[in-house]
């Protein structure tokens, strides 16, 4: 294997992503050339850097600190209206809109296409004229 062989498969090679044969092969290049053992150390802590990121440390009190924070902003806000009235209210206002959409739907129809008192001229695009026929019968 060259040296550009070994550094397209490199990545996979330190992921041990290879077949046995590739990994044996980029080993032994790796330790005969400094160039690529070089690259190898720089990827690896590259690699070692991106690792160590994935995984942020949290607080083990987080949670407990968020839940009081929450619970000390939530719990001091009075309840104005009741949950049954807003649950009455809610169920009367989708009524309504379903009443309402019932209502339109039968007693408003939109005019016809073809109205007489529309004058409407609807035109089938199958049976227009080709624009081949058009650009021809122009000279």
């Amino acid at each position: 294997m060259n040296c550009k062989q070994i550094h397209n498969n490199l990545i996979f090679y330190l992921g041990h992503e290879l077949s046995d044969e590739k990994m044996e092969a980029i080993g032994r290049h790796i330790n005969t050339c400094a160039d690529c053992r070089q690259f190898a150390e720089m990827m690896k802590q590259q690699l070692q850097l991106i690792d160590d990121e994935k995984r942020p440390e949290v607080s083990p009190y987080f949670y407990t600190r968020l839940s009081a924070r929450f619970d000390e902003n939530y719990k001091s806000v009075p309840a104005f209206i009741p949950v049954w009235l807003q649950t009455a209210a809610f169920t009367i206002l989708l009524a309504a809109s379903i009443a309402g959409g019932i209502y339109l739907g039968t007693h408003i129809s939109a005019p016809a296409a073809n109205s007489a008192e529309n004058n409407v001229l609807l035109m089938n695009d199958f049976e227009a004229e080709p624009i081949e026929t058009f650009l021809l019968n122009q000279q």
